[in-house]
């Protein structure tokens, strides 16, 4: 598992309006993504 930080955390606005995007990319790359809410990590899938 390769991470680059700038593709693997994203702020939750713009998973909220990727929705369909982030799930393909989840999928395809395997790695886990960093879901931060005002700056601050709450959560990974």
């Amino acid at each position: 598992m390769n991470l680059n930080l700038k593709e693997e955390v994203k702020p939750i606005s713009y998973v909220k309006t990727n929705a369909a995007e982030m799930l393909d990319y989840i999928n395809d790359k395997k790695n886990p993504v960093i879901i931060t809410q005002h700056g601050q990590a709450r959560g990974i899938f």
